[in-house]
Order: structure tokens, then sequence, then C-alpha cells
């Protein structure tokens, strides 16, 4: 779990200082730990070697790297960050008439009690295995052909990120009998979707955000509902293409004071996006919406400029 949720992603953001805070680190982390795994497993399966022995190796390396790396001097913890924010997000609560603070904790609680079903839902979910037709005959057979060290057969052109990741559990219990594992993967994915929102509603300390959290989840129960904690691809392209807006949004943003918001690497974004299209086709529409914003922020950065 660790391996396809967390630690890949974790020396990557870590070694780029892409992120300050811990709940953005874990988001961010979570996302392109995605990412650096299909490719690793694709790499592994190319030469033969995705064994047990060889991902048990490069998961001591990668613990290895996590508590080997250089500290900056004085380093402020990173959860000091979040309740920085948190607090100033909370004093934002008092601001303005009564009718408008009461507004303001009617969607904060509303938002609050969606997060907690998302929570709920982890753990209600934990335990169950693969049983619908398609997940059992189509995304976890993929992920036991990468487990078993080949390319999986019959794909029909499906992208194969969430398979390769499916697969890391079957390969580190080095056995394909075990389910629970893998299935227990697929409830994070609607719950990070909503944390994106709360880290950055914290960040922006813009109340529309907060909206955003049980709207995003009403959303994701009315159009994808209970297959976004089935092993199917929905949860996964929600989750990455809701990262790619929230990337997108903190890259426009210039660095703020101390607790707040800082500026995001627009290069998290294309990641983010490349991993939304290993996912399903229609991660695609990510990887166009990024590069057409992206051109249209440089452009009124030189429109800009040039009035200046």
């Amino acid at each position: 779990m660790a391996q396809a949720t967390f630690l890949p992603g974790y020396l990557l953001v870590r070694s780029r200082r892409w992120a300050t805070g811990q709940l953005q680190t874990l988001l961010l982390a979570f996302g392109l730990s995605l990412l650096l795994n299909f490719y690793l497993v694709s790499i592994l399966v190319a030469m033969g070697l995705y064994r047990t022995p060889v991902m048990l190796g490069i998961f001591v390396l990668e613990i290895i790297l996590v508590f080997c790396r250089p500290r900056r001097l004085n380093p402020d913890p990173e959860w000091c960050s979040d309740l920085v924010r948190l607090n100033h997000f909370a004093m934002d609560l008092r601001q303005g008439s009564w009718l408008l603070c009461i507004l303001r904790i009617a969607v904060v609680l509303w938002g609050g009690v969606e997060l907690a079903k998302a929570f709920r839902a982890v753990f209600v979910h934990w335990g169950e295995i693969f049983q619908v037709w398609d997940e059992v005959t189509s995304w976890n057979r993929w992920a036991l052909d990468w487990a078993g060290n080949h390319w999986p057969e019959r794909t029909m052109s499906y992208p194969q990120l969430l398979p390769a990741n499916l697969s890391l559990t079957y390969v580190f219990m080095d056995t394909p009998n075990i389910w629970v594992f893998a299935k227990g993967l697929m409830p994070l994915f609607p719950l990070a979707s909503l944390l994106l929102m709360v880290d950055l509603a914290l960040r922006t300390r813009k109340f529309v955000y907060v909206l955003a959290i049980p709207i995003l989840s009403l959303l994701i129960n009315t159009t994808i509902g209970d297959v976004c904690h089935l092993g199917y691809a929905e949860g996964p392209l929600t989750f990455l293409m809701t990262a790619v807006l929230y990337a997108l949004l903190l890259a426009e943003r210039a660095p703020g004071p101390a607790g707040e918001g800082g500026k995001l690497s627009a290069d998290v974004a294309a990641l983010l996006a490349a991993a939304a299209a290993l996912t399903k086709t229609t991660g695609w529409y990510a990887v166009l919406a990024c590069g057409g914003l992206t051109w249209w922020g440089r452009r009124s950065e030189e429109h800009t400029s040039e009035l200046q």
C-alpha cells in the first residue's frame, strides 16, 4: 500500500520541493506515485524483473532514501504550516455580518459531513474483494497479468496505470490469491479528491472551495456512485483530474506570506495530467486542458509585460 500510494511520489515531491504542508505533500505524493509506479512496473516487466525480491529491494531503498535525505537548517515542521492556514481560515469565519458568518459555518459543516462520509467509506469497504464482472474480468485480470511478469493480454487499448498499481499488492505478497489489498486502494481516491478541495480552500482562504467539497461529493455520487469504490478506473481518474485542476489553480498564485498558499510548479500539473491520460482515455481531456491553460497563461503574461 505504501509503495502504491506514497513512497515514490513523496521522494519526488521532497526532492523537487514541490509541496508546502503535510496535507499537500501527502496528496501530491499519492497522485505522482501512481505515475511513477506505472513506469517502474513497465520497465521491470520489459526486463523480466518484476518479481517479489526485486520490488522488496526497491522498497527498502526508498525507505532508506526517505530517512537519509538532506534536511534544511531549522526547517519548520510540515504540520505547522497546515495549522497556520487552518487558524487563518477559522479567523475568516468570524469576518463580516452575523448572517454571513452563519452561512459560512453552515457550508463548512456541510463539507465536514461529506468528508466524514468519505472517511467512513474507506473503512466500510475495507475487507471487500473484486466481485463485479468488469473489475474481475478486466481491470483486476490485467493487474494479475502484470503481477505475472508479462504484458497484460486483451486490454482493448485501455490504459494500464490502474492495473499496474494494483499489481503491486500481488507482487509484494507473492501471491495472486489475496485481493483485499488491491481492492482496498479504491475508496482512497474519492476521499483524496475531496481533500484536494480542503487544501485548496485553506491555501486560498476562499469559501467557494469549501462549497466545492459537497458539490464534488454530490457529483461523484450521482455520476459514478459505487463505481468509484469498485475496481474501475473512474475513481482514480476523478482524483487525478481534480488534482490537475488543483495544481493549475495553485500554479497561478504568487508566493504569499508565511502560512498561506504559495506558487505550485506547473510541472506538477503536467505530470498529473499524464497520469490521468494513462488511467483512462478520457484523461486526455486533462492533458488538453493543461496545455491550453498553460499556453493562455503565458500569452497573458507576455501581453501584460508588453503593456508595462
